[in-house]
């Protein structure tokens, strides 16, 4: 009798044995690259995602959703923040307006692309920027282009698309072997590193719409891209663009 209820209780023992529930993410992770483990991951699951997303060896180590990216865009000064980077940390930072409102930053993808033509691939790094205060500006995208040395990223530059309410939004960003083509909402300039409205255009614009495009022909001369061409185009009427999804492209 007592050997029938030891096994009873073993049995009821393993019956209650659980697994630790999976820890919920957000929604949005599944598109960005993480190249180290999460305290949830596992060493197999971690590289299971580099095999997956085929990183290059010297970018394994890199994790780029908690890296620290320089910026020129001056819109956070309302906030009487004079922001000059941005402090990723899980893939994420917001930086709060004193007014109200704030900055809020988010890794968005990570590409590898041959950018220089050294036949080595290198990291795109796409962060978004959403600025609220009284209402939202749409959404920017800004863009980093990294070179792997001794496995530590590099910056080589990085551009910064306005606002897709006020300023020129990201329409599309084609990538192919340093050759880059950039089209943007509103009549538009590129100075180095930013694309900037054309102050006293007459681009007829309102929040989300505007009767113009500029499309932008860039080339990598070995240290930044460097504006070959551009095209503003002109439309009868104006057009809406509230939720717009850019066409990007790279390879």
């Amino acid at each position: 009798m007592r050997e029938v209820c030891l096994l009873i209780l073993i049995a009821s023992t393993v019956c209650r044995t659980t697994h630790p529930a999976p820890v919920p993410g957000s929604a949005n992770q599944t598109s960005l690259v993480a190249t180290t483990a999460t305290p949830t991951a596992t060493k197999a699951s971690a590289n299971e995602e580099v095999r997956d997303k085929n990183i290059p060896s010297e970018f394994r180590d890199v994790d780029f959703r908690n890296q620290t990216y320089p910026i020129a865009h001056n819109a956070v000064v309302t906030g009487e923040s004079n922001l000059r980077s941005v402090q990723l940390k899980d893939g994420t930072r917001e930086y709060p307006f004193k007014t109200g409102g704030g900055a809020t930053y988010e890794l968005k993808d990570v590409d590898y692309v041959d950018v220089n033509g050294d036949r080595k691939k290198e990291a795109v790094v796409w962060i978004s920027q959403v600025i609220c205060g009284g209402s939202c500006d749409g959404g920017a995208d800004f863009v980093y282009f990294y070179f792997a040395r001794n496995d530590r990223p590099k910056l080589l530059g990085h551009f910064e698309l306005g606002s897709l309410a006020y300023d020129c939004g990201l329409k599309s960003f084609k990538l192919n072997a340093g050759s880059l083509s950039v089209e943007t909402f509103r009549a538009c300039r590129f100075n180095g590193v930013q694309f900037l409205p054309i102050e006293g255009s007459d681009d007829s614009a309102g929040k989300f719409t505007s009767n113009r495009s500029t499309k932008f022909w860039l080339r990598f001369d070995g240290s930044k891209f460097v504006q070959q061409k551009r095209e503003i185009v002109r439309y009868k009427e104006r057009q809406s663009f509230m939720n717009y999804q850019p066409n990007v492209e790279v390879k």
